[in-house]
C-alpha cells in the first residue's frame, strides 16, 4: 500500500509517519504534505504532489477539507478523513465525493472507541430506564467541547431513543429532565482522552469507560482504514464498517 499523509508533520502526522517506517499494515512506500515547509523531503502542498496513491491520510485541518476531496476525486484516491468539526457544507461535499470515491471519516478512529460505542447501544437497548451521563476528559489545548467523540456517543442513544437530548454541562438549580443525556468536559495537564459512559437506575450503576494511552492508536486506525479502503467501492465508510 502507498499512502500519503496530508498534514504530516503535525502530532498525529508524524505518529502516522512512524508507523509507515516500519511497514504497519501493508504500507509499502509513503510521503507527506507539510504546508510550513519545514521539511524539504515533502511537498508543501498537495497539488505540488507527484505519483499516484492508493490511499490518502488527512490529518490537517478541517478548513482543508475541499482541497483534500478535490485532489481525491481528481486522482480517484480513497481518502481517510482524520479531522473532525467539519461544517455542516463540508459534511455535504464530504457525502457528495463518496459517490464516487471510497471515504472513510469517524470523529475517532480508535478501534476501542468502536468497541465501547457498540457496548453503549447495547446497554441502551437492555436498560431503557437507565439515566445516562457522559465525562469526556482532555489535555488542556483542546479547544472545542465537548469532544466530537462525546457527541457521537449521544448522538448513537438519541437514534434509539428520539425522546432524549444532550445537556451540554450542568448548572443552577432544577431536577434532572426526562430524557436528559448529560455531556461534561474535562481539560487537564496533556491527557490525550478519556470517555466514560455511566448509566445509571435506581438500583445500579454500569459505566463503560475507555482511556487513550498513547496517540499512536489514532494512527494505527487511520492506517487500518486505508487498508480498509483499498478494497472497497465508492461509499462513506465508519469505524462501524471496519468493527463488522
Amino acid at each position: 500500500m502507498k499512502v500519503i499523509i496530508n498534514g504530516a508533520t503535525g502530532k498525529m502526522g508524524q505518529a502516522v509517519l512512524a508507523l509507515c517506517r516500519v511497514g504497519a499494515y501493508g504500507v509499502k512506500s509513503f510521503s507527506g504534505v507539510d504546508v510550513t515547509g519545514a521539511n524539504r523531503q515533502f511537498a508543501s502542498a498537495l497539488c505540488d504532489t507527484v505519483g499516484k496513491y492508493d490511499c490518502l491520510i488527512d490529518f490537517s485541518n478541517r478548513s482543508a477539507t475541499e482541497e483534500v476531496l478535490s485532489y481525491c476525486l481528481t486522482r480517484n484516491t480513497p481518502a481517510v478523513i482524520g479531522t473532525t468539526g467539519q461544517t455542516s457544507v463540508e459534511m455535504e461535499k464530504i457525502a457528495e465525493a463518496s459517490a464516487a470515491i471510497p471515504i472513510f471519516l469517524s470523529p475517532n478512529l480508535s478501534f476501542g472507541i468502536a468497541v465501547l460505542r457498540r457496548v453503549c447501544r447495547l446497554l441502551s437497548e437492555w436498560l431503557p430506564e437507565a439515566q445516562i451521563e457522559i465525562v469526556e476528559t482532555h489535555r488542556a489545548g483542546k479547544t472545542d467541547a465537548p469532544s466530537a467523540t462525546a457527541k457521537m456517543i449521544a448522538e448513537d442513544m438519541i437514534r434509539l431513543n428520539p425522546d432524549s437530548y444532550p445537556l451540554y454541562g450542568r448548572s443552577g438549580e432544577g431536577v434532572r429532565g426526562m430524557g436528559e443525556i448529560g455531556i461534561s468536559s474535562v481539560r487537564l495537564g496533556n491527557c490525550p482522552g478519556i470517555h466514560e459512559v455511566m448509566f445509571g437506575t435506581d438500583t445500579e450503576t454500569v459505566t463503560v469507560r475507555h482511556e487513550t494511552h498513547d496517540r499512536r492508536i489514532y494512527a494505527e486506525g487511520a492506517l487500518r482504514a486505508a487498508a480498509f479502503l483499498c478494497r472497497r467501492p465508492a461509499g462513506l465508510y465508519s469505524m462501524e464498517d471496519l468493527l463488522g
